[in-house]
């Protein structure tokens, strides 16, 4: 059955704030068999890995230092979301950060009662930028190079949750107006960056 990609509205309550985007699905398949990339450079032969799991953000321009939780896959086959409101949730099944890849990290953008770790995600600019620090104690150092905003199903899922030669990092939260029928925000904003060398 031929892949197909979706944009998966991930309910946290009915009440007015985030869903976030949901990532990759297949036609009757399962989390194992999505084609999310296997890009990491784990340990073989005693070599060090290119980077550890990461377990910190911070973003100087918009005062953002904070805890990383590992996420996965909800039952429905979407991106889950951190448990935390201020904390960033690291797509596990991607690249981590400091690898070839897309690493991907979202992140809430407000909560029932305050903003949330993504709040000002949308005044970040180009050449802002944005540090993730790994469990081996390395510090990967990233540089903002464009936000662009998705409504519906437009986002290119392979693009940003794909394979690439390169070591880029995904901001990803919800932006736009909050639809009361559907109980979601309409546009997904992505913020790339790419690792400095």
């Amino acid at each position: 059955m031929p892949l197909r990609t979706i944009i998966a509205v991930l309910l946290l309550a009915p009440l007015g704030f985030l869903a976030l985007v949901g990532v990759w699905s297949t036609e009757g398949g399962s989390a194992s068999s999505l084609p999310f990339p296997a890009v990491r450079n784990e340990l073989r032969g005693g070599a060090q890995p290119a980077a550890g799991d990461p377990v910190r953000l911070r973003i100087p321009a918009l005062n953002v230092d904070a805890a990383v939780e590992d996420v996965g896959l909800t039952a429905s086959g979407g991106m889950d979301v951190p448990k935390n409101w201020n904390h960033a949730g690291w797509f596990r099944f991607g690249a981590r950060p400091g690898e070839a890849g897309n690493a991907v990290l979202a992140g809430h953008l407000d909560s029932p009662s305050a903003p949330a770790i993504f709040w000002d995600l949308a005044k970040l600019r180009p050449g802002d930028a944005v540090t993730v620090e790994d469990a081996l104690g390395r510090i990967h150092t990233f540089t903002v190079t464009n936000s662009v905003r998705y409504t519906g199903g437009d986002a290119p899922m392979e693009e940003l949750f794909g394979p690439t030669p390169r070591s880029l990092l995904r901001l990803i939260t919800c932006e736009g107006e909050w639809d009361k029928e559907k109980e979601t925000y309409g546009e997904r904003l992505v913020v790339t960056a790419r690792m400095k060398t």
